[in-house]
């Protein structure tokens, strides 16, 4: 068994940090931590009346934690979509709409911790105001970034946005210097890539032309899928949108249009890809 040293995950995490996806994925959780403490500590301040000094220090820290690690989250956000390429309408859409409501989960922090600072004064009524603003605030802001959250988690175990993939290698050298080649590696490459290059990557291939927006040249485009959503689900063949238009098992998509069914042994190659986890690997 290979030990990881400190030094090597250290590494392991700062190469990742190179990715925008993985480093959206690290700061995006800042956010939805901070938004449910800060539900509670607007309820803290408004028990005590904001007449308690650490408690509104307390809460103030919260939101403007809590507006910071946003506005990081909002700026990676926008690097990782910068990263996407091609995707389906119907994906843009969930994006667009979690990008929107994203961006006003900082200024909550910041109206939150404004509103913290009034509490401060003395006068009854600016502090019973301040105290309800970061009240209503906090608690409005938990639901909004928990919608903000949901729409995110869409998005990537949906439709696959975001992903990572990483071709397997074609063979690896054992401690004995065998060479071992992933037999997975061999089916993918002989049996399912030039059915999937002769019947289905003329029709589609990257860019606008795409039918029905997908894109099946790369595994990340089959994961995003097109305008029905991902096409294919890595160890569940029958799940998959791929299989079942193949297969002709679809309501309505019977593929390759107007051209015959697959046979039986490219469906079982099909089949037994798609269950394996889909490797996909297109080197020699």
């Amino acid at each position: 068994m290979n030990v990881v040293t400190p030094m090597e995950l250290v590494l392991d995490i700062f190469e990742a940090m190179q990715q925008p996806q993985m480093r959206h994925a690290a700061v995006v959780h800042g956010p939805i931590v901070l938004s449910a403490a800060s539900a509670v500590a607007g309820a803290a301040l408004a028990w005590t009346g904001g007449r308690h000094a650490g408690v509104r220090w307390t809460a103030l820290s919260v939101f403007a934690a809590l507006a910071i690690s946003a506005w990081l989250a909002a700026s990676s956000g926008a690097a990782a979509h910068r990263e996407l390429g091609s995707i389906s309408a119907e994906l843009r859409d969930v994006i667009d709409q979690h990008r929107a409501m994203g961006r006003y989960v900082w200024i909550m922090g910041v109206v939150g911790a404004a509103a913290c600072g009034l509490s401060r004064f003395s006068v009854p009524r600016i502090r019973l105001a301040s105290v309800s603003v970061t009240l209503a605030v906090g608690t409005i802001g938990a639901g909004w970034t928990a919608l903000v959250g949901h729409l995110g988690g869409t998005a990537v175990y949906r439709f696959g946005a975001g992903v990572a993939v990483v071709e397997a290698p074609a063979s690896h050298v054992e401690p004995s210097g065998e060479v071992v080649i992933d037999p997975r590696v061999v089916q993918f490459r002989d049996r399912v890539l030039p059915v999937l290059a002769k019947k289905c990557m003329s029709c589609h291939s990257a860019g606008a032309a795409a039918a029905g927006g997908l894109d099946m040249t790369t595994m990340r485009g089959l994961l995003i899928g097109g305008g029905r959503g991902p096409a294919i689900v890595p160890g569940d063949a029958d799940a998959s949108l791929l299989y079942q238009a193949a297969t002709w098992t679809h309501e309505s998509l019977r593929m390759p249009r107007g051209g015959e069914r697959l046979s039986d042994s490219s469906l079982s190659d099909l089949k037994e890809w798609i269950n394996a986890g889909a490797v996909w690997h297109v080197g020699r």
